[in-house]
């Protein structure tokens, strides 16, 4: 089979011309199946044969270790030019494991391409424009086989690989030359259907159209050269492809299967389109390695809290339970600290293991505003990282500081705090807590007996559900009712306000020692802050508002007028007709 699958790469995949050089580039490992693919090029007609091997583990100590790495040696280039001079063919074999650059700086990885690209845009050029033949096929390599099977099998490997190209006992030629038939009848089936538009769905919420330019041509199966030479670019290959329009794309697209890119393995992600850029993106689980720790990501719907109030907030309260995670990474808003602390005080209250991410922090550096974020994580017990998500600043340090939480080196997590709510809760929150823990169930293994408690008193309905699932539920209940008078006789307003209440009040207490805003008579308003000033004042807001709404009156009454005469007028004329 082996010597099959060489003929089918050579003369069907590169389609090898006489006295063509042909340049192999290969994982060292499959050095043997190499010997046969040099032979068969000899046998039909190549002038010369020229092996790149690769070994993935030099390649990844040397983006690990190596200087100056974005800087392409000029041999190197001059291989690659000089060969798409001569209108070489290339073969690509390819079989490394796609974890091995997990923890490499991706952004090595893609300058050293960039880099790559730009030096040997001569051989690039001879590709594109159709001057060289190129194929890009799959090897069996122990790496690959282990990622597939769960361990080495390379024979079995092997096996799919010809099934999947068609490599059977017949000759590859023949197989092939009909299978370039069929594409062709597919090719020339679906250009004379007259397609405009494509619309992708599916069950994952895809939604998008791809608008095609005039005079498109579907094109697959086979890649043909200036001097008429076909040849397939890729082994195996089923795809029948058309360039859209520029600016035709519109709509979201959610990937059905994971990307493994550069090291890391991304799932559920989604882009959305408008005029064919992409507008929007997100992942919920992407997975990386980080100072030789393997992290899944795992992203959560954007929400300010942990109540029971909307859809968001339970799906998020709910997954955080049942797929308790080692670290919550918090990314709070740095133009908005108020309204973002308070998610971080019920996180607080539901014991994870937490670091914030002081996102934008750029923009509260150039408001002039000071923040002692390091001062309000000692009151916290959490740590703050300040980061700058659009370009990666802060977000080694980040992970650095999740490692530190997460192995119980870091002296911030280290303290273990709570917030108080004052004496008058705190004392109905721990009795409520104690009748908790008399249930004889192991919830607080999932839960914290705290947050349950600040849930019943907040009148928090799924987890009321909970609790009545308890042994003892009657008496939780009859606890928290009583607690929950109590309170509303002594602050007068229900035990939910008193609650936020006492958090806000922390929240407030705690960054006005923290955050200081520069002085009125210095910081610099913004256009929408001025508008704001004026439509927001105390003694001008209401008049400003009743005008509004009498332009609003006469304009669709009196200058609304206008073009229904109009239109009367108009039908008037068409009826004298």
């Amino acid at each position: 089979m082996l010597e099959n699958y060489a003929k089918c790469l050579i003369q069907v995949g590169l389609h090898v011309k006489p006295n063509q050089v042909v340049v192999i580039q290969a994982p060292v490992e499959v050095y043997p199946f190499v010997q046969l693919l040099s032979k068969e090029a000899y046998l039909t007609g190549a002038r010369d044969v020229i092996v790149r091997y690769s070994d993935e583990i030099l390649s990844h100590d040397r983006y690990l270790y190596a200087k100056d790495i974005d800087k392409v040696p000029s041999y190197v280039v001059d291989f690659y030019n000089q060969t798409a001079q001569e209108e070489a063919c290339y073969l690509f074999l390819v079989g490394d494991d796609s974890n091995l650059m997990k923890d490499v700086d991706p952004k090595k990885i893609t300058n050293y391409r960039k880099a790559f690209r730009k030096a040997t845009a001569f051989y690039r050029d001879q590709l594109d424009f159709m001057h060289c033949q190129w194929c890009i096929a799959a090897v069996a390599t122990k790496a690959w086989s282990k990622q597939i099977y769960g361990h080495e099998d390379t024979h079995r490997l092997w096996q799919d690989i010809f099934q999947v190209c068609y490599i059977d006992n017949q000759d590859p030629v023949v197989t092939w030359e009909k299978r370039k038939e069929q594409f062709e009848k597919r090719v020339s089936w679906i250009n004379q259907l007259d397609i405009h538009t494509l619309h992708y769905s599916n069950a994952l919420g895809t939604n998008l159209l791809v608008e095609l330019p005039e005079q498109y041509q579907f094109s697959g199966g086979s890649s043909t050269l200036v001097d008429g030479t076909s040849y397939f670019a890729n082994l195996p290959t089923e795809e029948i492809f058309a360039a859209p329009l520029k600016k035709g794309i519109q709509g979201k697209l959610v990937a059905s299967m994971p990307l493994s890119y550069q090291g890391t393995l991304i799932k559920d992600f989604w882009f959305q389109f408008k005029d064919g850029k992409v507008i929007d993106f997100d992942a919920k689980e992407g997975k990386f390695e980080f100072n030789g720790y393997h992290f899944i990501i795992v992203d959560l719907p954007g929400t300010y809290s942990l109540s029971a109030y909307s859809p968001e907030e339970l799906y998020v309260r709910k997954n955080l339970v049942e797929n308790t995670p080692d670290i919550v990474i918090n990314v709070v808003d740095g133009s908005n600290l108020e309204r973002n602390m308070y998610l971080t005080m019920q996180l607080i209250d539901m014991n994870f293991p937490m670091v914030i991410a002081l996102n934008m922090f750029d923009e509260l550096e150039k408001s002039g505003d000071k923040f002692d974020y390091m001062s309000l994580a000692s009151m916290l017990g959490t740590p703050i990282i300040p980061t700058i998500c659009r370009n990666g600043q802060g977000i080694s340090k980040l992970f650095e500081t999740v490692l530190e939480v997460y192995n119980g080196t870091n002296d911030i997590a280290s303290r273990h705090i709570h917030v108080n709510h004052g004496d008058l809760l705190e004392k109905s929150i721990n009795r409520i807590r104690t009748a908790i823990s008399h249930g004889a169930t192991d919830l607080g293994s999932k839960y914290s007996l705290r947050f349950l408690a600040i849930k019943l008193l907040e009148n928090d309905n799924d987890v009321a559900q909970i609790i009545a699932s308890e042994r003892n539920h009657e008496e939780i209940v009859a606890v928290a009712y009583e607690e929950k008078k109590r309170i509303e006789a002594e602050f007068h307003e229900s035990s939910e306000s008193a609650i936020v209440d006492a958090k806000y009040g922390f929240i407030s207490g705690a960054l006005k020692e923290t955050y200081h805003q520069q002085t009125i008579k210095n910081k610099q308003n913004t256009f929408s802050e001025k508008i704001d000033g004026i439509v927001t004042n105390r003694f001008l807001g209401y008049p400003i508002f009743f005008l509004i709404l009498f332009f609003i009156f006469e304009g669709t009454f009196k200058i609304g007028q206008y073009p229904m005469d109009w239109i009367d007028a108009f039908v008037g004329k068409i009826g004298e007709y």
